[in-house]
């Protein structure tokens, strides 16, 4: 059976490209390389709380710098990484943990009275991103490097509210957030030419929010 892991896309990157810059948050400029270890450390300490391959960890933050790390490291532990949109209700949010069978909720400061909210009534664990999540990293082991999966196992799960109701799962697999994650830096066909590759210089804003498909992976897509 292949194996395979969503983490794979940061560490090749890390690997090949280390001191490129991968991630720009007004004044915060991280490399490749950067972003790697501080996925693998953060990924030491999920492992340290518990989590195990295959277990789902939900992620409710902005689109800043803290969710591809922290989604990086639940990839890089071997965890399904649930994204939560910022704009639910605490009841939305506490279906969404419930649904999933989310053991540890991972938020932000500004959700976290929602987030806890919702994990508190479930009684899933909730650590807060930044002081908290940082604290834990400092105390644990980082990761060597990441728990490779199967190629068709789980590595996000979605939530869509595109319909009435409460929102609807849709399962990724590691296979499916590669090729995501991938397939641009192929090229896009233009009309009557060639494909036209991504270069190594090749930079793109996150407009959407993290929690959205779009917008999950790009923050380490590979650039040719």
């Amino acid at each position: 059976m292949a194996t395979l892991s969503a983490a794979a896309i940061l560490a090749e990157n890390a690997r090949r490209r280390p001191e490129k810059t991968a991630l720009v948050e007004g004044d915060l400029r991280l490399t490749f390389a950067q972003v790697w270890r501080r996925a693998l450390s953060r990924a030491g300490a999920l492992t340290a709380l518990g989590v195990r391959p295959g277990d789902r960890v939900a992620l409710m933050a902005p689109n800043t710098a803290e969710f591809p790390v922290a989604y990086y490291a639940i990839a890089a532990a071997g965890g399904v990484v649930v994204p939560v949109h910022l704009l639910l209700s605490a009841g939305e949010v506490e279906h969404v943990l419930g649904d999933s069978g989310a053991s540890l909720l991972l938020v932000h400061p500004a959700q976290a009275e929602t987030g806890r909210a919702a994990a508190d009534a479930l009684g899933v664990r909730v650590v807060v991103l930044g002081e908290e999540f940082d604290r834990l990293a400092a105390d644990a082991e980082p990761l060597p490097s990441y728990v490779t999966r199967a190629a068709d196992d789980p590595a996000v799960v979605f939530y869509t509210s595109g319909t009435t109701g409460v929102p609807k799962r849709a399962v990724l697999s590691h296979f499916n957030i590669v090729m995501n994650a991938t397939s641009p830096s192929l090229g896009f066909a233009r009309p009557g030419g060639p494909p036209s590759p991504s270069t190594p210089t090749t930079s793109a804003p996150t407009t959407s929010p993290s929690a959205h498909c779009r917008s999950s992976t790009p923050s380490a897509r590979p650039c040719r």
